[in-house]
């Protein structure tokens, strides 16, 4: 209830979200089913944990609480598709963890295409091998065990990572601070083990660990890592800017591709078969753009 409108229903992490960005203070009446009456969100006990340090609610009443208080028994919370109350809530905590856990999927994702252009690029510019000699055999693993230290120092000192910013995400230790560099790499290095399958190219593995890990999230609402770490974490609206840096993102991985694709030295070691067929293609390719340019 704000300035004597009803609002809602939200989720608790929404009320983080919410209070975070100004657009809810604790001085605001909120209800939830099993409450007698409105209270100002500082005083709700139950929903405490929503702030990151409870703030004193002022000695005036916020508009709306003389209204409200009349009422012995509060309207009830809007129900979804006329279900009963307690499982349309189940079914909107449902939804709303599926798009989470969707958003640190692709963020994490989002994290190893950078790491493995990084790597891509330092290896072909210092002469070391190919890009292809890189991606091939156990390169990922190195990649996936390099970027769990990176990942552990971008933790701990900004509490986020390329992946997670352009999402909205970011990952505090406790209510308010950033992972220290132990607890940072102990949460990747868990992370690599029980949702990254090691790195290891086997991708029954990984699939099997995603599969488990997206069920636990969607039925405790948080991670194995962030409950051996003590780690929670946050998201916040997304806004063009983060799609800006998601657009941004895709065109760089398509231009790597690409590049890949038709530029990229060929290793030493690759099959003569799939040598003879990247070679073709690579032909037919700008042969076709000579083509054009000549029409």
């Amino acid at each position: 209830m704000k300035n004597g409108t009803r609002q809602g229903p939200f989720l608790p992490f929404r009320l983080t979200e919410m209070l975070e960005d100004g657009s809810l203070v604790p001085q605001d009446l909120v209800w939830h089913d099993g409450m007698e009456k409105w209270k100002p969100l500082g005083e709700a006990e139950s929903l405490r944990t929503v702030l990151k340090s409870p703030a004193p609610v002022t000695q005036e009443s916020p508009p709306g609480i003389e209204d409200a208080d009349q009422s012995a028994d509060p309207p009830p919370i809007p129900r979804q598709r006329d279900l009963p109350l307690s499982q349309g809530s189940a079914l909107q905590i449902a939804r709303e963890r599926r798009r989470l856990a969707w958003r640190r999927f692709f963020a994490r994702q989002i994290d190893f295409g950078i790491a493995a252009g990084i790597a891509i690029g330092g290896t072909v510019a210092t002469g070391l091998g190919s890009a292809w000699e890189l991606l091939s055999g156990f390169g990922p693993v190195a990649i996936t065990f390099g970027w769990m230290f990176m990942e552990a120092v971008l933790l701990s000192t900004t509490g986020s990572t390329p992946g997670r910013d352009m999402l909205g995400i970011r990952v505090f230790h406790g209510e308010t601070e950033k992972p220290s560099f132990l607890t940072a790499l102990k949460r990747s290095a868990l992370v690599l083990a029980a949702g990254l399958g090691l790195g290891l190219p086997y991708m029954p593995l990984i699939i099997a660990q995603w599969m488990f890990s997206f069920w636990q999230f969607n039925r405790l609402g948080t991670t194995l890592w962030d409950r051996a770490c003590g780690t929670r974490v946050a998201y916040r609206k997304l806004t063009l800017i983060h799609g800006g840096a998601i657009a941004t993102f895709m065109a760089a991985l398509f231009a790597l591709t690409f590049w890949m694709q038709y530029y990229a030295p060929l290793p030493q070691n690759m099959s003569p078969e799939l040598r003879k067929g990247m070679e073709q293609a690579r032909k037919e390719f700008f042969e076709n753009i000579n083509q054009r340019k000549q029409g």
